[in-house]
C-alpha cells in the first residue's frame, strides 16, 4: 500500500483540523523525508492518526500500563482505549487516511468520535469507523468489525503486521537502542514476529538427535536379523523357477485337454438332434395317414356348398311373392282411408272460412271505442308522470328544508360551544400567567437540570473512583513488596546459574573430539549396505545362470513335440481326402436305400397292377418282387456305414485340431523361449558386471577403515559390529556432556529471564504506585470542582423550578417541565383559535337561518302544485273506467287480433290438409294400380275429383294403365 493523505481534528497535541497530502508538492517529489519538531508538536500524533483510520488501534498504547484513566466527563477509559487520544475540551474528533491499496485502487479509511449533545464535557460516544472506495464512491463493510476486516484485506496487514513492518512503537525503539546483545536480540525478535524461529530451530535440533537415534537403532536391528544366507535362497529361487515352467506346461495340457471335451459334448448335442429330427419326420407321417379320411370329407363339403346359391335364390323369390301379395291388400286399404280423410279435411275448410269472416268483423266493430280508451291512457300517463316529477320536487322541497333547519342548528350549537370555550381558556391563563416566564427559559432550565443531573452522577462516580483507586494503591504497596522480594530471588538464582554454567562450559572443552569417532563411524556403517549389495549381485547371478539352464532345456523339449506333432498331423492329411470320398459314395448309397424304402414308395409299389403302367416312369413290367429282395435291409446297412465312417473322418478332426492347437502353442512358448534366453543372458551379463562392481566397492570400503577382506560375510559382520558398538558409547558419553550443558545453558537463559522479568516487574509496579497516586490527587481536585458546580446548579433551578413543582423529588424533571410548558401553550393556541374561529361561526349562524326560510318557502309551493295533478289525475281515470269495460288497450287489441291470426292460421290448415289429402287419394291409388299390374277404375271408390265432377257430368270413367 501506499499513504496519499492523512487529515485529523482534535487528536492529542494538534487542535483543530489538520492536514497532510503526499501528493502535493513539496512531499510528491521529496522522497526520504523525515518529520521533526519539538515535544509535543504532533508527530506522532501523525503517525497515530494512520493506526486509527486503518485499524483503530495505536501501537504505543497497546504497551502502556494497565488502568484507567479519567476523562473531562465523568466517565473512565482503559489507559490503550485509542479514544483517549481525543483533544482535552474537544466535542469531537477524527482521523482520515487516503491510501491505494493492494488492488491498485483508491480508498479512504476514517475514524470518528465524538462527545454526547455535542459538549467538551459529555461522555465518550463510541468511534465510528467508515471505509470509502475513492473510484467508485461505494462504502465498504458495515458494521465497525465488518469496515476492519474490509480495510485489512485492502491493505494486506492486521495491526500487529503493521507495528512490526511498517510503523516501530517509540517505545520499543528507545528500549532496542539502550538493551544489551542478549535482550536486542529478544527485543528484535518480539519486533519482528520471529521469535518462533528460535522455538523451531530448537526442536529441529532435538528432532535431528531424535532421528538419528533412531536410524542408529534401526540399522542394529536390521542386522541383527537372521535371514536366508546366499545358498538357501538360490535354492529357493531354483525350485521356483521350476515350479513356473512346470505350472506354464500343465496349464497349456489343461487347455488342450479342455478342446477335446469340448468337442465331444458339442458332438453328443448334434446327435440327441439328429434323433429327434426322426422322431418328427415319423409322427408327421402318422398324421398324414390319419388326416386321409377328413380329406374325403371335406371334398364332398365343397360340392354341396358350390349348389348354396342358386337354393337360396329360389327362396328368396317365393318369399317377395308372398310380401308382393300382402302390400296390395295393404295399399288398397290406405286409398280407402285417404279418401275419407279429402271429404273430412273438406268440410274442415269451409268451417274455418266462416270463422275468420266473423273474427274480422268483430275487430272492425271495436276500433272506434280503442282509439278513445287509447287517447285517456296517453294523457293519464303524462299527467302521472308529472306528478312523480312533482312528488321528487316536493320530497328534495323538504329534506332541503330539514337539512337547513339542522344546520341552523348546529351553527347555533357551534356558536355556544366556542362562546363558552373561550371563557374556560380566559380563567385558565389568568390562573397560570406565572408559567410565560417558565415557558420563556425552558431550554436553559431544562439544560441545567442535565447538567445538575450529570453533576450528581459525575460526584458519585468519582467517589467510586477514589475508592476503587485507595484499594488499588494498598494492593499496589503490596505488590512492590513482592516484586522487590522477588527480584532478590531471581538475582541469587541467576548468579548461582552463571556460575553452574561456566562449569558445563569448562566440561565440554575437556570433552574428548568426536568428530573423527564420527567420520570413523559412517564409514563403517556404510560398509554393512556394500556386503548387502555384493551378497545380492553374486546371488542374482547364481539364479540367472539356473533360469537359463532350465529355459534352454525346456527349449529342446519343446523343438522335439514340434517334431513329432508336425509328423502326426502329415498322417492325419494324407488319410482325410482317402475317408472323405468313401463317405460321400457310402451317403449316396445310404440316401438311395432310403428313397426305396420309404412309406411312399412303399404305398406306390403296392398300388402297381401287373400290365397297367407305372405312375412315375409308364412301365408295365414291375417286378415288384425282385425289387423287394433287392432293398430289404439294404437302407439300415448303408446307414450304419455312413455313421462308422463319419465317426472315423470326426476322430480325425478333433485331433487334428488338438494338434495344431498344440503345434501353435508350442511355436508361440518356443518364441517366449527364445526371447526369454535373449534377456536372461544381458542380465547374466548385467549382474556379472554388478557383481565385480559391488567387490570392487566393498573392498574400497573395507580399505578405507583398515579391515582385511575375508570371504566369511559372518566375521566380517561381527568385527564391524564390535567398532561401531565402541564408537557409539563414546557418542553417548559425548552427547551427555552436551545435554548437560545445553541443560546449564537453558537454566541460564530462565535465570536471566526471570530477573529481567523480576525488575521489570518491580520497575513497572512503582510506576504504576505513582501514577495512582497521581490519580487519586487529580480524581480530589475533580471531586471539589463537581460538587461547586453542582450546588451552584441546584441553587438556580430551586429558584426558577419551585414555585411550579418539587424538581429534586421528580424523578423525570426536564420531563415535567416540558410538560407544563407545553400544556401552557396549547392552551394559549386554543385561546387564540377560538377567538378567530367565533366571528366565523356567528355568521355562519346567520346564513344558515336566510336559507332555512327560503327553503321552507319553496316546499309550500311544491305542495300546491302536486295537489293539482293528483285531482287531474283522478278524473281521468274515472272517465278512462267507461271505456273497454276498463281493460287496457293493448289487451283488447291484442285479444281480437290474436282471434283473427288463429281463424286465419285454421283457416290455412285446413287448406293444407285438404290438398294433402287429395294427393295421398292419388299416390294411394297409383300404389294400388302398380302392386297390381293391370288398370283401376277410380270412378265408383271414395272421394276424387275426377268422380266429383263425373256427378256432374254423367259419370264418366277415367282409365289408367300402370306397368308391372
Amino acid at each position: 500500500m501506499r499513504v496519499l493523505a492523512i487529515r485529523g481534528k482534535d487528536l492529542t497535541s494538534l487542535a483543530g483540523e489538520f492536514a497532510v497530502d503526499f501528493e502535493a508538492e513539496p512531499l510528491a517529489s521529496a522522497g526520504i523525508f523525515a518529520i521533526t519538531g519539538p515535544t509535543g508538536a504532533g508527530k506522532s500524533t501523525l503517525l497515530d492518526a494512520i493506526c486509527l483510520a486503518l485499524f483503530n488501534h495505536v501501537p504505543r498504547l497497546a504497551s502502556a500500563a494497565s488502568g484507567q484513566i479519567g476523562t473531562l466527563g465523568a466517565e473512565m477509559v482503559s489507559a490503550s482505549d485509542p479514544r483517549a487520544l481525543l483533544r482535552h475540551r474537544a466535542s469531537d474528533g477524527y482521523a482520515e487516511v487516503d491510501f491505494i491499496g493492494l488492488d491498485r485502487g483508491r480508498y479512504r479509511a476514517r475514524w470518528a468520535v465524538r462527545r454526547a449533545r455535542g459538549r467538551g464535557d459529555g461522555a465518550l460516544q463510541n468511534v465510528v469507523q467508515t471505509f470509502t472506495n475513492l473510484d467508485t464512491g461505494l462504502a465498504l463493510g458495515g458494521t465497525r468489525t465488518e469496515t476492519l476486516t474490509a480495510i485489512r484485506t485492502k491493505v494486506g496487514l492486521n495491526a500487529q503486521q503493521f507495528g512490526r513492518a511498517v510503523m516501530l512503537a517509540q517505545g520499543d525503539f528507545n528500549a532496542f537502542i539502550d538493551a544489551d546483545s542478549n535482550t536486542r536480540a529478544e527485543l528484535l525478535e518480539k519486533l519482528t514476529g520471529t521469535e518462533l524461529y528460535a522455538h523451531l530451530g530448537i526442536a529441529a535440533r532435538r528432532k535431528a538427535d531424535m532421528l538419528r537415534q533412531a536410524l542408529a537403532d534401526i540399522e542394529i536391528r536390521i542386522a541383527a536379523q537372521n535371514g536366508l544366507d546366499d545358498i538357501a535362497r538360490a535354492e529357493a529361487e531354483e525350485r521356483l523357477v521350476v515350479t513356473r515352467a512346470e505350472h506354464e506346461r500343465t496349464r497349456a495340457e489343461v487347455s488342450a485337454r479342455e478342446g477335446d471335451r469340448s468337442w465331444y459334448s458339442r458332438a453328443d448335442e448334434l446327435a440327441k438332434l439328429v434323433d429327434g429330427a426322426d422322431r418328427n419326420r415319423a409322427a408327421a407321417d402318422e398324421r398324414s395317414r390319419e388326416a386321409e379320411p377328413r380329406r374325403v370329407a371335406l371334398t364332398q363339403r365343397r360340392i354341396a356348398h358350390s349348389i348354396v346359391p342358386a337354393w337360396r335364390a329360389t327362396v328368396e323369390a317365393d318369399a317377395r311373392v308372398a310380401e308382393l301379395v300382402k302390400r296390395i291388400a295393404v295399399l288398397g286399404k290406405a286409398a280407402d282411408a285417404a279418401r275419407a280423410s279429402a271429404i273430412a279435411a273438406s268440410v274442415r275448410h269451409e268451417e274455418d272460412i266462416g270463422a275468420l269472416v266473423r273474427a274480422e268483423a268483430e275487430r272492425e266493430r271495436h276500433k272506434p271505442e280503442i282509439e278513445e280508451a287509447r287517447a285517456l291512457d296517453r294523457r293519464i300517463s303524462e299527467v302521472t308522470g308529472s306528478l312523480t316529477s312533482l312528488v321528487e320536487t316536493r320530497v328534495s322541497a323538504a329534506s332541503q328544508a330539514a337539512d337547513s333547519a339542522a344546520l341552523h342548528a348546529d351553527a347555533v350549537k357551534a356558536r355556544d360551544k366556542a362562546t363558552a370555550q373561550r371563557d374556560v381558556l380566559t380563567r385558565w391563563i389568568e390562573d397560570h400567567r406565572t408559567r410565560e416566564n417558565l415557558a420563556a427559559r425552558q431550554n436553559d432550565l431544562s439544560a441545567d437540570i442535565e447538567e445538575h443531573a450529570s453533576q450528581v452522577e459525575k460526584a458519585q462516580n468519582i467517589e467510586r473512583q477514589r475508592r476503587s483507586t485507595g484499594e488499588r494503591i494498598t494492593a499496589a504497596r503490596a505488590n512492590c513488596d513482592k516484586a522487590e522480594t522477588a527480584s532478590a530471588l531471581a538475582k541469587t538464582t541467576f548468579e548461582q546459574s552463571e556460575a553452574s554454567a561456566k562449569e558445563a562450559a569448562v566440561a565440554v572443552a575437556a570433552a574428548d573430539d568426536i568428530a573423527i569417532a564420527e567420520q570413523a563411524r559412517d564409514l563403517l556403517v556404510a560398509i554393512e549396505p556394500r556386503l548387502l549389495s555384493y551378497e545380492r549381485a553374486l546371488a542374482d547371478l547364481d539364479r540367472l545362470e539356473l533360469v537359463d539352464r532350465a529355459t534352454q532345456e525346456e527349449k529342446t523339449g519343446l523343438e522335439a513335440a514340434l517334431a513329432g506333432s508336425e509328423a502326426r498331423r502329415a498322417e492325419i492329411d494324407a488319410a482325410l481326402p482317402v475317408l472323405q470320398a468313401r463317405h460321400e459314395e457310402t451317403r449316396r448309397a445310404a440316401a438311395l436305400s432310403a428313397a426305396a424304402s420309404d412309406d411312399a414308395a412303399e404305398r406306390l409299389r403296392r398300388a402297381l397292377l401287373d400290365g397297367e403302367p407305372c405312375p412315375v416312369c409308364g412301365g408295365r413290367d414291375h417286378a415288384v418282387e425282385a425289387l423287394a429282395g433287392l432293398i430289404d435291409g439294404r437302407a439300415d446297412t448303408d446307414a450304419a456305414r455312413v455313421r462308422e465312417i463319419d465317426g472315423e473322418i470326426d476322430a480325425f478332426n478333433r485331433e487334428r485340431a488338438v494338434l495344431v492347437e498344440r503345434f501353435d502353442a508350442a511355436s508361440l512358448r518356443l518364441t517366449t523361449l527364445d526371447v526369454s534366453l535373449a534377456g536372461t543372458r544381458t542380465a547374466i551379463s548385467s549382474a556379472s558386471d554388478a557383481r565385480n562392481a559391488s567387490l570392487s566397492a566393498l573392498e574400497t570400503a573395507l580399505d578405507a577403515c583398515g579391515i582385511a577382506h575375508t570371504p566369511d560375510a559372518s566375521a566380517l559382520r561381527a568385527d564391524i559390529t564390535a567398532r561401531v558398538d565402541a564408537i557409539d558409547a563414546q557418542r553417548r558419553s559425548h552427547r551427555e556432556t552436551q545435554d548437560a550443558a545445553r541443560r546449564t545453558a537453558q537454566a541460564l537463559d530462565e535465570a536471566r529471564s526471570a530477573l529481567d522479568r523480576s525488575a521489570q516487574t518491580e520497575r513497572a509496579t512503582t510506576q504504576a504506585l505513582r501514577d495512582l497516586e497521581s490519580e487519586d490527587t487529580r480524581l480530589a481536585e475533580r471531586l471539589a470542582d463537581t460538587v461547586k458546580r453542582r450546588d451552584q446548579l441546584g441553587s438556580e433551578l430551586d429558584a426558577g423550578l419551585s414555585p411550579h413543582f418539587d424538581w429534586r423529588e421528580n424523578r423525570a424533571p426536564v420531563t415535567t417541565l416540558a410538560q407544563r410548558v407545553e400544556e401552557w401553550r396549547a392552551q394559549v393556541q386554543a385561546l387564540a383559535a377560538v377567538n378567530a374561529e367565533l366571528p366565523i361561526l356567528t355568521n355562519a349562524t346567520h346564513e344558515a337561518d336566510v336559507v332555512r326560510g327560503r327553503d321552507a318557502e319553496r316546499l309550500q309551493a311544491a305542495q300546491r302544485i302536486e295537489q293539482a295533478a293528483i285531482q287531474e289525475r283522478d278524473r281521468l281515470t274515472s272517465e278512462r273506467a267507461s271505456k273497454l269495460s276498463g281493460e287496457p288497450v293493448a289487451t283488447v287489441s291484442e285479444r281480437l287480433e290474436v282471434a283473427v291470426q288463429a281463424a286465419s292460421r285454421r283457416t290455412e290448415d285446413a287448406r293444407a290438409a285438404l290438398e294433402a289429402a287429395r294427393a295421398e287419394v292419388t299416390a294411394c291409388e297409383t300404389r294400388h294400380e302398380q302392386a297390381s299390374g293391370k288398370p283401376c277404375s277410380r270412378g265408383g271408390r271414395g272421394y276424387s275429383p275426377a268422380r266429383h265432377a263425373s256427378s256432374r257430368t254423367g259419370g264418366e270413367e277415367h282409365r289408367c294403365y300402370v306397368d308391372a
